[in-house]
């Protein structure tokens, strides 16, 4: 818990509301569990427990300042892995949940490791690539990451060895797409208070991010987030069908050593391992050769 003074007037952040219950009983201020989490609740600034919990998962941010508002959703676009729910429309039977997972697994147990290869997850929009990506996090062990959503330059993440991070992209509708942050932050200003949802916040701040997955030409190489993950770690990446993977491998920035053939192709993406659910297929993609000039 960290504390903090404002206007003389002393601050908690961060409180861990469960601690502070189980304190509560500990010290005998309260019998039982549910009862010190209301207490605690109240304490807050709620009325219970409930109402605390309705509070956190759907905030209000009509006071929150910008970079608040970011850093909550940078925090929200990371998500741990999580199994196929039990009702699901009948095109995600148990057939394809075991084929479509079987034929991820393939395409990852084919990456090189050390090398820049990347697992290509293709699908139109419904087409279960969010649905499986979480599925296989939880078996394997990773995290899902909303790459419209999360502050890569403020926020470096760091995923633990080994550990498999997908980057998704959902097909959200934008009812004002913004051309750039600025605009966002215009639009978000002229918001009424009380339409300053989460959803509201999610379509005004996404980002495109065409420089995601791979490296845009003109991009420092050393600073690449994609290229730091896949040498560590399987990244999977989210596209929306196998024309947009390729164009992602053959248009990121091509680097040339000058010590060898050898040196310069361990500093180029390689391939990408696809799997596509339209289809529940598998195949590898290559990188175009460079054009002779």
């Amino acid at each position: 818990m960290e504390f903090f003074i404002a206007k003389d007037t002393v601050f908690a952040k961060t409180v861990d509301v469960d601690r502070l219950a189980r304190n509560l009983v500990a010290e005998g201020l309260q019998p039982t569990k549910g009862a010190a989490l209301n207490l605690a609740a109240r304490l807050l600034g709620a009325s219970n427990h409930h109402a605390l919990l309705a509070q956190a998962k759907a905030p209000k941010l009509a006071t929150w300042s910008i970079p608040d508002i970011q850093e909550y959703l940078s925090s929200e676009a990371i998500t741990t892995g999580s199994r196929f729910p039990k009702e699901l429309p009948p095109q995600f039977d148990g057939a394809w949940q075991h084929r479509a997972t079987a034929l991820l697994a393939k395409a990852v147990a084919a990456r090189t490791p050390g090398e820049l290869e990347f697992i290509a997850l293709v699908g139109g929009p419904g087409s279960g690539k969010t649905l499986l990506a979480k599925h296989f996090c939880k078996l394997s062990g990773g995290c899902v990451v909303d790459v419209g959503l999360y502050r890569w330059f403020t926020r470096p993440y760091q995923p633990a060895a080994g550990e498999i991070v997908v980057f998704d992209r959902p097909a959200l509708p934008r009812s004002a797409p913004s051309a750039s942050m600025a605009r966002a932050f215009e639009l978000w200003s002229h918001t009424a208070p009380r339409q300053r949802t989460v959803e509201r916040a999610k379509e005004l701040f996404r980002s495109e991010w065409q420089g995601i997955p791979m490296d845009a030409p003109g991009e420092s190489i050393h600073g690449s987030i994609a290229r730091n993950l896949a040498q560590a770690a399987p990244l999977i990446v989210c596209f929306a069908s196998p024309e947009e993977a390729q164009h992602a491998l053959d248009g990121s920035a091509r680097v040339i050593s000058m010590y060898s053939p050898a040196a310069t192709a361990k500093l180029n993406w390689r391939a990408a391992h696809l799997v596509n659910l339209d289809n529940l297929s598998e195949h590898t993609l290559l990188r175009a050769p460079p054009e002779k000039t």
